[in-house]
């Protein structure tokens, strides 16, 4: 806790030295979905190494969207303090969760790690919940020791890692958490709905026993002014062909083997993106084989997007607090 906050400029920095540095391209995509997690769910390293596969589904409010629910935290208590929060995607493609989430998934799940036995997204083992306690933290301590460990080494102890002027002390990856809380509230994000977005415990009202924990509103303003540039939604032109099948079972059948249909088909799209584009910072992140595959099965489509015309197109959401029938806030694409 004794770390301060970064800058904007710093956080930036650093998704770049973690994205272009050494260390194998598995080790790049997994610290860099971690790293824009913390900031998208305003979390700890110890929340997300604690991050298992069960919590990553698709949203029942918003089929376009994932959710994630953080089981672990030092923050809560009670589990009904941590609801299911949304997760999307920012049309900042260096902040884009859900992208560094596809690319990661992918190939962690291909090259077989990632389809054993072990219950964690980023942390290694062959523990389930029928595990004793202790040996569950002794997989999460080591996922979070090597994502702190990598932070370290490539941002900062970087000589390339340039530090604002006008900030001074420790810099750690509790500096990430710090950062999202400050850039939430300077966003016009009042404290309740930032609180609510990082599962921290509050002062127990009178009222709370009878809210419904899942309050969507708070949730969703707050990942607005996260999600850098805007939400983004990721959709296929309407005269490429493709659906949520062919994308779950061509562009992603891995992460599909492992969490179903409904959550590959949302990544898919994403990852698609990613491998038909052509600007050389984000064609760097693209594991070569995951890129070979996925523009080969497109090629198979013989879709009539013309050449050179990437199929999925990057559209902004913006976030309304207006409440249709169902009770939830609407989401508007522009």
């Amino acid at each position: 806790m004794a770390d301060r906050g970064l800058s904007k400029n710093e956080y930036i920095q650093a998704l770049d030295l973690m994205g272009g540095n050494g260390g194998t391209v598995l080790n790049r995509l997994k610290f860099l979905a971690m790293i824009k997690f913390q900031l998208h769910l305003i979390c700890r390293n110890n929340d997300i190494a604690h991050v298992s596969k069960d919590c990553i589904q698709r949203s029942p409010q918003f089929p376009q969207f994932i959710t994630v629910k953080m089981k672990w935290s030092k923050n809560v208590r009670e589990e009904r303090d941590c609801p299911p929060k949304i997760i999307v995607g920012a049309m900042d493609h260096r902040v884009c969760v859900v992208l560094a989430l596809s690319l990661y998934l992918e190939k962690w799940i291909k090259e077989g790690a990632g389809a054993t036995t072990s219950q964690w997204v980023f942390t290694g083992g062959n523990t389930d919940s029928r595990s004793t306690l202790a040996a569950m933290e002794k997989e999460t301590e080591r996922g979070k020791k090597q994502y702190s460990d990598y932070f370290k080494k490539y941002v900062v102890n970087n000589p390339l890692f340039v530090k604002d002027h006008e900030e001074d002390g420790k810099i750690g990856t509790y500096s990430i958490r710090k950062f999202a809380t400050t850039f939430c509230r300077q966003s016009g994000v009042s404290k309740y709905d930032t609180d609510y977005r990082a599962s921290r415990r509050k002062k127990r009202r009178i009222q709370d026993r009878y809210t419904d924990s899942q309050l969507h509103w708070p949730d969703v303003n707050a990942v607005s002014r996260l999600s850098i540039g805007g939400i983004c939604l990721y959709k296929p032109l309407v005269q490429s062909g493709i659906t949520d099948e062919w994308l779950a079972h061509a562009v992603a059948p891995h992460i599909a083997n492992v969490f179903g249909n409904g959550v590959a088909a949302i990544l898919a799209k994403p990852l698609l993106w990613a491998c038909m584009e052509e600007e050389s910072m984000i064609d760097l992140l693209v594991p070569a084989d995951i890129k070979r595959d996925v523009v080969a099965a497109f090629v198979q489509l013989q879709s009539a997007v013309p050449d050179g015309t990437n199929p999925i197109e990057r559209v902004e959401v913006i976030a309304s607090e207006l409440v249709d029938c169902c009770r939830w806030p609407s989401l508007f694409v522009l």
